[in-house]
């Protein structure tokens, strides 16, 4: 199977810049979810721990509900 995305530029650039910067995104995210799972991991203060585990919870939440993996 082949795809083939189709843009009129420059009226499209921001909409091509999304399709091939996909990777890209994937990447920060995973970078973010990283960062999120070592302040886990490392997290002296349950407060702390906590707060982090929302905010990769949120994350990923986020990226589930568009159907994104990473």
């Amino acid at each position: 199977m082949k795809a083939k995305l189709e843009f009129n530029l420059p009226q499209e650039e921001r909409k091509f810049k999304r399709a091939v910067d996909g990777d890209k995104w994937a990447t920060a995210f995973w970078d973010v979810d990283e960062t999120f799972r070592r302040a886990i991991k490392y997290a002296q203060d349950p407060q702390e721990k906590e707060y982090y585990t929302r905010a990769r919870s949120a994350v990923l939440e986020a990226l589930e509900t568009y159907e994104l993996n990473y």
